[in-house]
């Protein structure tokens, strides 16, 4: 019953969201969206993550929020663990923008939202594409917002960690923004763990302190995605 419920609030609620999300669109296109209005913009998703949470019965805590530089955009990288991840970040993080992979832009009303908040659309089996896609990611930091990428490329649905692909952190690199590794731990309990069906949760992220790519080795930049992983897995432990 709450999975439908859930499903049944979320179409609603995109429907009588219909006419802002043409308003912001609309705006966006003429290149008139004053800051004021991306501001309210994003409290609107997060107010409707937060809602979809709140049905869904999941919540959450945060620690280490002191470890996201003050003032700067930065490249959030978390493990994957579930279909809630994106809820909780955007909820979690607030004015923030996704790479999220290609199937999420078909989707109806979700893909008009995640693209006013700038997301960009990730096609792994293409790497022309992806290099693009990067890029957009790229400029969407240097212009100030912060990006978040699973570096995973999908869900681990409550089993071990998956490989870290180091061509995510390349947007870190081109752009000069710092890393900072978000470790998310129960979210798969929400969903992947009943199949189809919603079940209440409570889920833990931890906010990693940031990482510099100037910073390190050579060798440590040649393989950023697996010395990542290996400090989000401590924590998973």
């Amino acid at each position: 019953m709450r999975t439908i419920i859930w499903l049944l609030y979320a179409v609603v609620y995109f429907i009588r969201r219909y006419p802002k999300q043409r308003y912001y669109e609309k705006k966006k296109e003429a290149g008139t969206l004053s800051r004021e209005e991306r501001r309210n913009l994003h409290i609107d998703v997060q107010n409707w993550a937060g809602s979809m949470l709140k049905i869904a019965g999941v919540t959450y805590e945060v620690s280490g929020r002191e470890n996201i530089p003050e003032g700067e955009a930065v490249l959030f990288t978390p493990n994957h663990q579930g279909n809630f991840d994106i809820m909780l970040l955007i909820h979690a993080l607030g004015e923030i923008s996704l790479v999220a992979k290609i199937e999420l832009a078909k989707v109806p009303f979700v893909s008009n939202w995640m693209r006013l908040i700038d997301c960009v659309f990730l096609d792994r089996g293409n790497p022309r594409e992806a290099i693009k896609t990067f890029g957009q990611a790229e400029a969407v930091i240097k212009n100030g917002k912060s990006v978040v990428i699973f570096p995973e490329g999908t869900r681990s649905k409550g089993g071990p960690v998956q490989e870290f692909k180091d061509g995510a952190f390349k947007i870190a690199q081109k752009s000069h923004a710092p890393i900072v590794p978000i470790v998310i731990d129960g979210s798969y309990k929400a969903l992947e763990e009943h199949g189809i069906w919603i079940r209440p949760c409570h889920v833990k992220l931890k906010i990693l302190p940031p990482i510099n790519m100037e910073d390190l080795e050579t060798e440590e930049r040649k393989h950023i995605g697996a010395l990542v992983q290996k400090e989000i897995e401590k924590h998973l432990m």
